[in-house]
């Protein structure tokens, strides 16, 4: 605003040297208000002592231009054309009209003036144009120009007044004259008020569902989203959002767009409504019909001097609003792709898989709900179908296939609560369901099966598409996993008793509990550890060996099917110690075992490591050897023949022998033999005899073995039966006491492993031997046989055809009956 004018008048006369007629002008000085305005209703100005000329031109006599206040260097200029001076100071004041005068020349009453545009021109003028100091040239002529454009403004409503006007203006300078009418062309057109229009309305454009763009054109000071959304992304330049993302305040001179979503509650549809408002102001400038001036206190006569009071700004605002509504279709596909977090399934543990949510390339963004505040996803289910168990890993291909449909392990759901993130599947897996084999995933998203979260209001009101479905592949390696081979294994030993050293079938199978795994169309081959142990013949079942069982042999068959059981060849061990044998505590056991390492190596991983339990009945058998029982030739005489028959039952072991021993009774006094059946004699030829030192201190079984007179060649036997040794020719009277023993040879050489051997001294053992003739013994030199006879001729031919008859009988011993 500008200074304050001055109080006092200064007063200059004039007169128009053409009409006669005197014009005194009155010259204001005001404060800075030509430049700037004095605001309206300011206080009032300081009294000054006179007013000067200013700058402007005197025509015919009259100045024409402005005058210059003496306190503030103001300028004023007179408002009413040949008007009177004043008679005394008097303050300014705001003016929305013009009194009337009296002219002086002519004492025509003017009207009073209150014409709104005259005022508004002169403001706009005298505030524009007028506020000129002394100067160069052209400041008098645009003081001039000013002064009759006011005048000119003064006089359009009267013809007098105009007429007088007019011939001041006759006098100026064509470029002065030009002036004013510039000034009053621009007055004329600044004086319109501007037309402030609401700007353009803001386009709300739908992207998706749940988003959209708002573009608001410059002019708007502030966007915001009443309810159903929220402001998302960077704030534009020319743009700041509110910390609850629904105020955007707008710098006005720009244009922006805007991004935002919906954040509907829970229960609201995939429709949701979005109210948007934008507030606009718009300013102006105006050339109010107000003027300071200076009002005299005399007569009519006294002039009126006025400065314009400036422009002012107005301005004017509005709200644009609108409820907007997607006229998208629902775009949100939710997809899942899963990987199981390991490939092999422990023993009995769950199936298991890791789900992922997600959503396509040209996906709507995931649905969204407001929640006391708080921003959730909507949850999306998806169910997952684990087929199996397959022999091998099933090939992949678009669709599950139809012919044949396969076998669904379980069943699985996954509800995304948290929206798209990984979820982990777990699905327990009873005893009877711990099948092995391979198993594959397959993952789907129906709207169908969604929850109500989703499926809101009508059909085509819920945020999936009612038609979409999505499912993953068939056989996709990453959804695939096995359970390893876990079998039952059952062996069957062929024999359930077995003689030492003899041999037998034990037949392994296999059953896996679920599928048998095939590679390249075939069935694995698996590698079977049995490892056979030596037992007391009477194992108690258990899960492992015993600490300390003895290990015989461990063997080792590839077993293809559960309908091809492998098979070992198992030996009945010697055992260490002979007597256990006899008292019958001595057998074997074979424990099967599927063992990884023995596996090839690629197929390690494809097995459950499993043993069947130790000592089962049907997997052990007792080492036993052949009950003998035996009965010798009951009487023979010297020079016979005598046998010994051996009756064998149970089995027989490989490479058996059976033996014959013939002890001949010791007596003191008895002939001593060798074992060749022959006498014994001192250095000087005299027969040995047994003497009471021999034989003191001896116990019976020692007494019957002591003298041991024959012992046959060894019987081969393969099978039970009767068994008669070679026959033995007595050659001295007495008792002979047979004794059986069974031995086997060992299949790695070495001395015959001794199975049986009797006892001396049985009765049904006992042949007794007798000398018709008398002879004390039948000697043996070589080849030749010396009988001594002291019988008489008959009796010769009858002994020779008892040798005969006994040569006969000689062929046929030592044939098993």
């Amino acid at each position: 605003m500008g200074k304050a004018g001055p109080s006092a008048l200064a007063i200059v006369r004039g007169k128009v040297s053409s009409g006669g007629v005197v014009v005194v002008l009155l010259g204001v000085l005001v404060g800075l208000l030509l430049i700037g305005g004095l605001p309206f209703g300011s206080a009032m100005l300081p009294a000054a002592h006179a007013a000067t000329h200013g700058a402007g031109h005197t025509y015919g006599g009259v100045f024409v231009g402005a005058f210059i206040t003496s306190s503030t260097q103001s300028n004023a200029y007179c408002v009413e054309p040949d008007g009177d001076n004043p008679a005394s100071e008097v303050p300014p004041k705001v003016m929305s009209s013009l009194r009337g005068y009296r002219m002086q020349s002519t004492g025509h009453w003017v009207a009073p003036y209150s014409n709104e545009r005259g005022l508004m021109q002169m403001n706009y003028i005298t505030s524009t144009y007028g506020g000129l100091a002394l100067g160069p040239g052209w400041h008098d002529d645009q003081a001039a120009a000013v002064s009759l454009a006011i005048w000119t403004i003064r006089g359009a409503e009267d013809a007098v007044v105009a007429s007088w006007v007019a011939n001041i203006r006759a006098i100026a300078p064509a470029h002065v004259q030009n002036q004013v009418d510039s000034f009053l062309a621009q007055s004329a057109a600044a004086i319109v008020p501007p037309v402030l229009k609401a700007p353009a309305d803001p386009v709300v454009t739908w992207k998706t569902s749940g988003t959209g763009v708002v573009d608001v054109p410059a002019g708007y000071e502030r966007l915001r989203i009443e309810s159903g959304g929220r402001l998302t992304g960077a704030a534009p330049t020319g743009a700041t959002f509110g910390s609850a993302a629904d105020t955007a305040t707008l710098d006005g001179s720009r244009a922006v767009s805007l991004t935002f979503e919906t954040v509907p509650e829970l229960g609201s549809s995939r429709l949701q409504e979005v109210k948007l408002s934008a507030n606009w102001t718009k300013t102006g400038k105006r050339w109010p019909a107000r003027v300071w001036g200076y009002q005299p206190a005399a007569d009519d006569a006294d002039q009126l001097l006025l400065y314009g009071g400036g422009s002012e700004d107005f301005s004017q605002s509005g709200t644009w609003r609108k409820t907007s509504v997607t006229n998208q279709e629902s775009r949100f596909a939710p997809v899942v792709t899963t990987e199981v977090p390991e490939v092999r399934l422990a023993k009995s543990a769950p199936y298991t898989d890791q789900v992922t949510f997600g959503i396509t390339e040209r996906s709507d963004p995931w649905p969204v709900y407001s929640d006391k505040g708080v921003q959730k996803y909507r949850p999306v289910r998806a169910t997952g179908t684990l087929y199996g168990p397959f022999a091998s890993p099933p090939e992949e291909s678009e669709e599950v296939p139809l012919d044949p449909a396969p076998p669904i392990a379980a069943t699985a759901e996954v509800i995304a609560v948290n929206g798209p993130e990984t979820y982990a599947v777990e699905v327990s897996r009873d005893s009877e369901a711990d099948a092995s084999g391979y198993f594959t995933w397959v993952w789907q998203i129906d709207a169908q099966n969604q929850g109500p979260e989703i499926q809101v209001g009508s059909p085509e009101e819920w945020h999936l598409d009612p038609g979409y479905s999505f499912r993953d592949r068939f056989g996709i390696p990453e959804e695939t996993q096995f359970s390893p081979m876990e079998f039952g294994i059952t062996t069957q030993l062929n024999d359930s008793e077995l003689a030492p050293g003899a041999k037998t079938i034990d037949r392994i199978s296999l059953k896996s509990k679920g599928r048998w795994f095939e590679r390249d169309g075939k069935p694995v081959p698996i590698l079977v550890r049995a490892s056979v142990y030596e037992t007391d013949g009477k194992p108690d079942r258990a899960a492992a060996a015993p600490q300390g069982a003895r290990l015989l042999a461990t063997e080792k068959v590839a077993v293809k099917s559960a309908e091809a059981p492998g098979e070992i060849e198992v030996v009945a061990p010697f055992p260490e110690d002979r007597q256990k044998l006899i008292d019958g505590v001595v057998g074997l056991t074979i424990q099967a075992c599927v063992v990884a390492e023995d596996q090839e190596e690629w197929a390690r991983d494809l097995i459950e490591e499993s043993c069947d339990d130790w000592g089962i009945p049907e997997e052990s058998a007792r080492v036993v050897f052949p009950k003998i029982a035996t009965v010798a030739q009951e009487a023979g005489q010297v020079g016979d023949r005598i046998a010994d028959t051996a009756s064998v039952k149970g089995p027989v072991p490989e490479r058996a022998t059976l033996g014959f021993t013939a002890y001949l009774k010791v007596e003191v006094g008895a002939q001593r033999f060798d074992e060749h059946w022959r006498p014994m004699l001192s250095e000087r030829g005299e027969p040995l005899r047994w003497t009471d030192e021999d034989l003191a201190g001896l116990d019976e079984k020692a007494l019957c073995e002591l003298q041991s007179v024959a012992r046959t060649a060894r019987v081969a036997i393969s099978a039970p039966g009767k068994i008669t040794s070679p026959a033995v020719t007595a050659r001295s009277e007495g008792t002979v006491h047979w004794v059986e023993d069974l031995a086997v040879e060992r299949p790695g050489g070495g001395a015959p492993f001794e199975l049986h051997r009797g006892a001396c001294g049985l009765v049904e053992e006992t042949t007794v031997v007798t000398d018709l003739e008398g002879n004390e013994w039948l000697p043996q030199t070589g080849a030749t046989r010396s009988i001594v006879i002291t019988v008489s001729g008959a009796i010769v031919v009858a002994a020779l055809g008892a040798g005969l008859i006994l040569r006969r009988r000689s062929r046929n011993v030592g044939a098993a009956e």
